[in-house]
């Protein structure tokens, strides 16, 4: 049985509404401790494209006597282009958040791929034009409720986008995870994270199935689901690592330093982040409990001189940490002995 158009209506003010809510307090978290970054701007351009969404769902299910024949054929194409506007902007905010904690090589293939996840995006966003005003498809216009049959060009350009933008999501962050130093157990919580995508990817596959056999209402119904599934995805990693900072030990939720606070000394464990022969190490700093995160703002490596230096920055504060060259191989930062051979990296204390 088809959905009613009250539980459109229903749906579109509770996921959407939820999902809103959601945003807005991973945006809170990320501005108080003065970490936003693109990832935060695709999320709320999202956030506002989804707030049209809710409007103009409201407005295409509305009694279509009280609006002119030109404001319904717009309000559907709001409708679609702004469907399209959440499920993008989503997808962006998630690879933004890969590419926060990717290095070098990585890095740059992901920002590669972001442009073409803008491309898929403007090649949909025209498509729909080419086949709704096209010649002889123009009679939707004069339904009482305009909706135009996108077909089956559309449906595959959807399914080859989403399928390809989606193993991107989720393949990408599962490998960079694994290859970092963290306990199993923390790598299977991250991984899970991203992983969710898969649940964006099922209602995306269902939206296309219902543009493509089914129409109507539905169609419009699957869309929402889409949408609002979408933006909750996108918050997850920030939200569930709020909620893993207040389950850490001696953490009271107050702040990134409360959460992170911890009396053990810091074992220091480097990974290298290429097969071959490299002085580039990406750095974690890990104790018995639990990690801590330190970004890698550089690494070099001086092949002529007596000395290599490293840029860390933690919790946002750039640190320099001066890595002095030791006889017969190695590094040393401070008390701290680093020292490396072709397949890995070993600390001690001198």
């Amino acid at each position: 049985m088809p959905p009613t158009v009250k539980e459109l209506r229903i749906l579109n003010s509770v996921l959407c509404g939820v999902a809103l809510l959601v945003t807005a307090f991973r945006l809170y978290l990320r501005k108080t401790r003065s970490k936003l970054w693109w990832d935060d701007f695709w999320v709320l351009l999202s956030a506002l494209s989804i707030i049209v969404l809710i409007v103009v769902n409201f407005l295409h299910t509305d009694d279509p006597t009280k609006y002119s024949r030109g404001s319904k054929i717009a309000v559907y194409y709001m409708c679609i282009q702004f469907y399209y506007a959440v499920s993008w902007t989503s997808r962006l905010s998630i690879l933004y958040t890969v590419i926060r904690i990717s290095f070098e090589r990585m890095r740059r293939g992901l920002i590669v791929a972001s442009g073409a996840f803008l491309i898929s995006w403007i090649v949909l966003f025209a498509q729909v034009f080419w086949v709704c005003e096209s010649p002889g498809n123009t009679s939707w216009k004069d339904q009482p409720i305009p909706q135009c049959e996108l077909g089956e060009d559309v449906a595959i350009a959807q399914v080859i986008t989403v399928v390809v933008s989606d193993a991107i999501l989720i393949f990408a962050p599962i490998k960079l995870i694994w290859r970092t130093r963290l306990p199993k157990s923390t790598k299977i919580r991250l991984v899970s994270v991203f992983a969710s995508t898969v649940a964006a990817t099922a209602v995306s596959l269902y939206y296309i199935y219902a543009l493509l056999r089914i129409g109507g209402i539905t169609e419009e119904f699957a869309a929402t689901i889409h949408d609002g599934v979408s933006l909750l995805v996108a918050n997850l990693s920030v939200v569930i690592a709020f909620a893993w900072r207040l389950s850490s030990p001696g953490s009271s939720g107050a702040s990134d330093e409360a959460a992170h606070e911890n009396t053990r000394p810091l074992h220091h464990g480097f990974g290298r982040k290429e097969k071959i022969p490299s002085k580039s190490f990406a750095l974690s700093t890990v104790t018995p409990d639990t990690y801590v995160d330190v970004h890698v703002e550089h690494i070099r490596h001086i092949e002529e001189g007596n000395d290599s230096t490293m840029w860390i920055g933690d919790d946002g504060q750039s640190k320099k940490h001066e890595l002095t060259a030791l006889p017969g191989g190695g590094l040393s930062m401070g008390t701290t002995v680093v020292s490396f051979d072709n397949n890995s990296v070993n600390t001690s204390d001198k």
